[in-house]
């Protein structure tokens, strides 16, 4: 895999070997595991011959490696003529390189040589090394190594040494023990405060849904308070009309009416039509200023008329609105225009972040005098349902329909683009 040219593009040639100097190495221990000692040996003298070809760090560090490996192959298939000089030759450069916990751990293996080539006075003095290194930084797994070492092939002491030894495996296993525990509480104090983030979030959005509906709310209660008082100020003023001006002119009229002077006479009947026009003229003011059907503002049309245009600030996407004519607004209570309003500022936000669409249009169709339906279309990149359906703003959606008691239909193609439709029927609002 190495020698692929693809990988040769990444990669220098330097950064190759080394690789190949690891994997080799990995694959002689594999070898020794196996009990495959000729092939670990002739593994490891091919990449100490061909591969390790400076004096770098890591080179030092991997020969020093290997010569451990061949060490470990020739004591283990019983060969023991280079043993010793390449178990020193490790120990030198680990040494050198101050890599203390290799370097122990190679004189523990040198020390067992020395035991079985019959130089028990080396391997203890070796031993005695390693032990007290051990002891003064409290490594116990170099302790125990080489206690497992003088318990095997020396006797005296026996008694002794196998105390510490199962002192030291009970501290392995009583830190193994008290590692899980932790981690195990560890684990268990992270989802907890996970949970919690999860739940704070939550609460947060839901703070945030409530104080959005009652400011909603009372965008709509200060909208209906003007409504009443603009009707009452058209009232008055349509009283005015009637009881002074009209009732003015008519006084004016009739004394027109009564002039006989010579120099009247010409002008009067121009006169009394000009009156009559304005008396016309105003009385159809005072009749409009007081028909609620020609004056009143639908300010729920306005509201959607307003968040649609506010989109249109973008550059990319173009949205249009359509209310059908024959649809009437005023039967719905406000929860459900708080409901409506928000469902379609949530999809045309979706639009903007996520659509990629050129055109997106809001409708609203009569589907019966008790029934309309709202359609939010674009012609977009299209979404997987399944995915979207799990985030928090498709669940507010889903509520908000849900307490409409209606049902919310999602239709989104690939590169085709997205249709969202609900349908309110007004016989559920009574209920509200």
């Amino acid at each position: 895999m190495l020698e692929d040219p693809a990988i040769k593009k990444f990669f220098n040639e330097d950064a190759i070997r080394l690789n190949k100097v690891t994997i080799n190495a990995n694959i002689a221990e594999i070898y020794i595991k196996q009990k495959n000692y000729e092939k670990a040996k002739l593994l490891i003298h091919y990449t100490i011959d061909n591969l390790i070809i400076n004096e770098s760090t890591y080179d030092s560090l991997m020969l020093a490696h290997l010569l451990y490996n061949l060490a470990d192959a020739d004591i283990k298939s019983n060969n023991y003529v280079d043993v010793e000089k390449n178990l020193k030759n490790a120990i030198s450069i680990q040494l050198k390189y101050n890599n203390l916990q290799d370097y122990n751990s190679y004189k523990i293996t040198l020390a067992e040589f020395y035991y079985l080539t019959g130089n028990e006075q080396e391997g203890r003095e070796t031993l005695d090394e390693v032990m007290i290194y051990a002891k003064k930084y409290n490594n116990y797994i170099l302790e125990k190594d080489a206690l497992s070492i003088l318990l095997r092939y020396k006797k005296d002491d026996y008694r002794t040494n196998f105390i510490r030894y199962e002192k030291l495996q009970s501290q392995k296993e009583m830190i193994t023990r008290v590692g899980g525990i932790l981690f195990f509480i560890a684990t268990v104090v992270f989802f907890i405060l996970l949970f919690r983030q999860k739940s704070k979030e939550m609460s947060l959005v839901k703070l945030f849904q409530k104080d959005t509906e009652k400011y909603y709310n009372s965008i709509m209660n200060v909208q209906n308070e003007l409504a009443e008082t603009r009707h009452l100020e058209r009232k008055d003023i349509a009283r005015e009309l009637h009881e002074g001006v009209l009732n003015r002119l008519f006084v004016t009229r009739f004394l027109l009416m009564q002039v006989n002077k010579d120099s009247v006479e010409d002008h009067k009947n121009s006169l009394i039509n000009e009156v009559k026009k304005v008396e016309h003229y105003i009385r159809g003011v005072s009749h409009a200023l007081a028909n609620d059907d020609e004056f009143k503002i639908n300010e729920f049309d306005q509201l959607l008329e307003d968040l649609v245009f506010i989109q249109n600030r973008s550059e990319t996407t173009k949205f249009h609105l359509y209310l059908d004519t024959n649809i009437c607004f005023s039967k719905l209570s406000n929860k459900y225009k708080v409901h409506i309003y928000r469902i379609v500022q949530e999809c045309l936000q979706n639009v903007h972040k996520h659509a990629q669409a050129t055109e997106c249009n809001v409708s609203f169709l009569v589907i019966s005098d008790t029934t309309f339906e709202v359609v939010i279309k674009d012609n977009g990149c299209g979404f997987n349902t399944d995915i979207v359906k799990k985030g928090i703003g498709f669940a507010n959606i889903k509520g908000r329909i849900e307490l409409m008691n209606s049902q919310l239909v999602v239709v989104s193609i690939k590169e085709e683009g997205t249709k969202i439709s609900f349908i309110i029927e007004s016989k559920y609002i009574q209920d509200q």
